[in-house]
């Protein structure tokens, strides 16, 4: 199967983020910048199992902001029959084609940006953007170049942070002090005061749902992605394990489920795209131009003469009829 046709590559780079296109200020962090991967060990099996139950990992996949390639690595093992991670950090694109792939699908990678992704429309089954979204210069423009990119009936995977999670785990900077840890409370802050110390965005779920939804996208399901303690190990190794193994039940439990350290929103682009239909109907009234309207008059007349044509020749002949028998 042949992977996305390539467009025009220029001006992809590692500097891309945040070239192509600029997000309203009041929405930018004050302090934007990339973030760490979060494929480790479980949490990778973890999140992509999320997709796996919706059956969706099949077809051609796009890792989009996929750092050193663990999750295009993943994707590749659990059933993707192709997959291409993009990242806008030059070193971590070298990283990931470095890094060998135990799957017989051997992801592809290349330098570019979310909000001018170099692919020709309808390349791909799939999108995972995982932790990614927060960080893009332009929301909206990178939710319009996924739609683009994606086939109808592709399915859009994006995890972001959670603000019902009470701490940030981008970290802050006050003045010239760097908060390099998850800081506490930050999320529930009224954004406009905390924003412009942050590196990232966060989201209500409700919030991160409708920014979906409104770039045209079907909304397939919305849950919480809760922390595998991997990373912070702030309990007991034993504990932790419990937990891990508790997880399917916590996220189904109607108070605790709100407070997932991320949200997943799975949607889909339609399959009719109301969008070219509406493109559609204005080219169908250009062309009910004058040139139609010629054609219009034009028949009425005909039909019109045609008729009349009948009922002159019907009472002819009845006449005529009439007129014989009164011999």
């Amino acid at each position: 199967m042949t992977v996305a046709t390539l467009r025009s590559t220029s001006g992809h780079s590692g500097e891309g983020r945040g070239q192509a296109g600029e997000q309203a200020p009041s929405r930018r962090p004050g302090h934007l910048a990339p973030g760490l991967s979060t494929a480790v060990g479980t949490n990778v099996t973890y999140r992509l199992g999320k997709l796996a139950r919706h059956g969706v990992l099949g077809g051609v996949w796009l890792d989009c902001g996929c750092a050193e390639g663990g999750y295009s690595r993943a994707l590749a093992r659990m059933g993707a029959e192709r997959v291409v991670g993009i990242d806008v950090e030059t070193t971590r694109v070298s990283s990931a084609r470095a890094m060998g792939s135990p799957a017989m699908v051997r992801p592809t990678y290349c330098c570019a940006s979310a909000e001018e992704l170099p692919f020709a429309d309808e390349s791909f089954d799939g999108v995972f953007l995982n932790e990614v979204f927060e960080h893009v210069a332009d929301e909206s423009r990178t939710l319009a170049e996924i739609r683009r990119v994606l086939r109808p009936g592709g399915v859009l995977a994006l995890m972001s942070p959670n603000r019902w999670f009470p701490f940030e785990g981008h970290g802050m900077r006050l003045g010239g002090w760097e908060l390099g840890f998850p800081v506490p409370i930050v999320p529930w802050v009224p954004m406009k005061l905390v924003r412009p110390f942050m590196h990232a965005r966060n989201y209500w779920p409700g919030e991160l749902r409708n920014l979906v939804s409104a770039a045209g996208f079907e909304i397939i399901s919305t849950s919480s992605v809760f922390p595998v303690f991997e990373v912070y190990a702030w309990l007991p190794k034993r504990v932790i394990r419990a937990y891990q193994r508790a997880l399917p039940t916590i996220e189904r439990v109607p108070v605790l489920r709100r407070f997932g350290v991320s949200t997943c929103v799975l949607a889909r682009r339609p399959r009719s795209d109301p969008r070219r239909a509406l493109s559609n109907a204005a080219a169908g009234r250009r062309e009910r131009g004058p040139s139609a309207l010629v054609r219009g008059m034009l028949r009425g007349i005909f039909s019109a003469f045609i008729s009349l044509s009948r009922t002159v020749n019907h009472h002819y002949w009845c006449n005529r009829a009439r007129s014989r028998l009164s011999f």
